[in-house]
């Protein structure tokens, strides 16, 4: 159902305008957008405002990212900001800027460091009947499986070797420069969830595509695969026997299944109960504390937790979850480092305006601490420890799930029940990093109206360790590219059982 719920939002495409040559858009070139794309009323900037705003990009990263040049040097920036100063030279309205702009901050392949809104502008695109290819992929080892296809001729299990006569891997190359990532694999991850949209952002508006498939039974062929309106799209939705288990990540769900393991989704770390306050934990916690007491009353020998495709959220949702079965005191970090900023004390001093509250709070720490801190250098945060719970908890074996879709503070579970020996991980390794660039805050440029997100803080997992990866899993656990069934939990609770033996 998550995949099939992205498919509706994300790929809402294309109409057949003029079409961008197969070489994909130069950088600072974004695609031939159709006005219903653009928000109501959205006006051209002119050269000399795109390029005071791209300037307000560059020195805002430059002074508030905890460490701009991580991946990319200096004079790599400083060539390619130079580049695209120079391609701004027609008026553009923000929506096409934006592109733009992303490239450049996905250019210093840092996930936390993104200009807002591409969704949104797709999102408007599809709704006003833009046509898009309806393909979702599963990219391994850089070879392109389909998931999900709502396209004529073209099935899940195959692989894509080609579109347009290209080779995949320059596809792949292609695409990610739109997205930020810190690595090939979290940019492969992210193009499977938004491959129509930042193919239409290579090659524009088209009618239709060539592709080159390769059956599961090895037969290629070649498809003149037309591109399809979001009405279109969800009418195939609704009318297809889809023979693939697709997986909600977003569902709070507490069971228990045969043999004495208790099974918990506790969904995201954030009040999706509650939109317009999300980060209220009270009705998280509430459904945390029911689930292990119900866990408890039904002799449940061990507990698998499942944060498959979870988006992530605050450890003030997780901690208490944690607490249930920790044995020591615990925090998710064992080092946060963050880098003072004009731009960050002000994002943090907007937050505080809005709920006078938190400058009790970390809120409140975060002011002194950029008060104290001269600008461009950094303080330690020290961050508090939770404590288990008192009273009653759960004592048996403790598993956690995750797959490539674990995110954010999904992933600072997984790998901080790693760490403190509380659980042990299973599943496929994290494609967001354990020890990671993050604690985003934003700025917004001043003729554009853009929001650019980066990350202000260095945050190194329990253990300390430094290494540029996900969460490697204690089991290795890996699904196919599709199933009828949801294997990998079967197969899952089939390991938790001989554990138990």
């Amino acid at each position: 159902m998550y995949r099939r719920f992205l498919a509706s939002l994300l790929c809402c495409s294309v109409t057949a305008c003029a079409a961008a040559p197969d070489a994909g858009s130069p950088l600072g070139q974004p695609p031939a957008l159709p006005d219903y794309a653009f928000a109501e009323g959205e006006a051209a900037l002119s050269p000399e405002e795109l390029r005071a705003d791209l300037d307000q990009l560059y020195q805002g990263l430059q002074a508030a990212h905890y460490d701009l040049y991580a991946r990319q040097s200096e004079e790599a920036y400083d060539r390619l900001y130079s580049e695209l100063r120079e391609a701004l030279n027609v008026p553009m309205k923000p929506s096409e800027a934006l592109f733009v702009f992303q490239r450049f901050a996905a250019f210093g392949h840092i996930a936390h460091a993104r200009v807002e809104g591409t969704g949104e502008v797709y999102g408007r695109y599809r709704d006003g009947g833009g046509k898009a290819l309806s393909i979702y992929p599963r990219i391994r080892d850089g070879r392109v499986f389909v998931t999900q296809s709502y396209t004529d001729g073209v099935a899940p299990g195959d692989e894509i070797l080609a579109i347009n006569g290209e080779p995949m891997s320059v596809w792949i190359e292609r695409l990610s420069r739109n997205v930020s990532a810190d690595n090939d694999y979290l940019a492969a991850t992210l193009l499977e969830l938004t491959f129509p949209m930042n193919l239409l952002t290579e090659t524009g508006p088209v009618g239709s595509m060539t592709l080159s498939v390769r059956s599961e039974s090895g037969d290629t062929k070649d498809i003149v695969a037309a591109t399809i309106d979001a009405e279109t799209q969800a009418a195939r939705i609704a009318e297809a026997d889809d023979p693939w288990f697709t997986f909600n990540g977003y569902a709070r769900k507490a069971e228990m299944l045969e043999g004495g393991v208790a099974y918990l989704q506790p969904g995201p770390f954030y009040g999706i109960e509650n939109p317009q306050n999300p980060w209220d934990p009270s009705a998280f916690h509430a459904f945390i504390d029911e689930s292990f007491e119900t866990f408890l009353e039904a002799d449940a020998e061990a507990l698998l937790i499942d944060l498959r495709q979870n988006p992530g959220g605050d450890n003030s949702f997780s901690d208490h979850m944690i607490a249930w079965f920790a044995d020591e005191p615990f925090k998710f970090a064992s080092s946060f480092a963050i880098r003072s900023s004009e731009q960050s004390m002000a994002s943090n001093q907007a937050r505080i305006d809005l709920n006078p509250g938190s400058e009790e709070g970390i809120s409140g720490d975060l002011a002194r601490g950029y008060e104290a801190t001269p600008f461009g250098e950094t303080f330690t945060f020290d961050l508090p420890f939770a404590r288990p719970r008192r009273g009653s908890q759960f004592e048996g074996p403790v598993f956690v799930l995750v797959d490539r879709y674990s995110f954010s503070n999904a992933v600072n579970v997984a790998a901080l029940v790693q760490d403190y020996g509380f659980a042990e991980v299973m599943g496929e390794e994290t494609s967001d990093l354990a020890t990671t660039y993050g604690a985003m805050e934003t700025f917004t440029l001043d003729h554009s109206g853009l929001t650019v997100g980066y990350p202000k803080a260095m945050i190194v997992r329990a253990s300390g360790d430094l290494s540029d990866r996900g969460v490697v899993p204690d089991t290795f656990i890996r699904g196919p590219n599709f199933a009828t069934s949801d294997v990998v939990l079967e197969r899952t609770v089939e390991v938790i059982r001989q554990r138990m033996e």
